[in-house]
């Protein structure tokens, strides 16, 4: 396989995804790096927490648990310096572990993933004209205008956190989307498991999506191809 790291936003490694990612890699196939390694939480806050004038606010987790909101702009600029650190270190996938739309990330050879593009592309081609059913982690990113769905004119959006919320909530959202008589339901963000994708399964009548899932079979065939 081409040497592939996933880059999240918070803290590597995501002990919270290890299953997922271990269902489609190797346990030592892929590598993983966090923006926020060796910061402590006080630290992190203070360099990439929310501000007064924060327009959208993305939400990643330490690898002890703790969760931080984080500034979109600080990250995204930190994302730049990291990612071109990464492919000096010889990596030849970047992926980046996180759904938010980043602008001006960029590299020289090596290939960066960036997942909003993909899942986008994939969601938008089964759900075609049909309704879209959206969960982002945090109610402030309902009304944030995200590119990547622009194509997706049929949908409805409820937000639930993949880090504190609980069977009751999810199951509560594929009722609504039921109600709503969404055709396909997409977990928007990283952070959520498989645990709730069944929770809301066991509401809603049509297909539930992982985001990290059609990510992580993207990169598993895109690292299996010849240089």
């Amino acid at each position: 396989m081409k040497k592939t790291v996933f880059l999240t936003i918070g803290q590597a490694p995501r002990l919270d995804l290890e299953d997922i990612f271990h269902h489609f890699f190797d346990r030592d196939s892929v590598d993983q790096a966090g923006l926020l390694d060796g910061l402590t939480l006080e630290e992190a806050i203070n360099t990439y927490g929310i501000l007064p004038d924060t327009k959208e606010v993305l939400i990643s987790r330490l690898v002890d648990g703790t969760t931080i909101k984080m500034d979109h702009t600080l990250v995204q600029d930190a994302l730049k310096k990291k990612v071109t650190k990464l492919e000096a270190d010889g990596y030849e996938i970047i992926v980046i572990l996180c759904t938010s739309v980043f602008h001006g990330l960029s590299t020289q050879t090596a290939l960066l993933v960036e997942p909003e593009t993909i899942i986008s592309r994939e969601v938008i081609r089964k759900t075609g004209t049909g309704r879209l059913g959206i969960v982002v982690p945090l109610k402030e990113q309902i009304t944030v205008p995200e590119d990547k769905w622009n194509q997706a004119v049929n949908r409805l959006s409820l937000f639930c956190s993949p880090y504190s919320g609980n069977e009751e909530d999810f199951l509560q959202i594929g009722e609504q989307f039921s109600a709503q008589k969404a055709d396909l339901v997409i977990l928007d963000c990283m952070g959520y498991h498989t645990k709730m994708k069944n929770w809301i399964q066991n509401t809603f009548h049509g297909e539930v999506w992982l985001s990290n899932e059609v990510l992580f079979e993207y990169v598993k065939q895109k690292a299996k191809e010849p240089v």
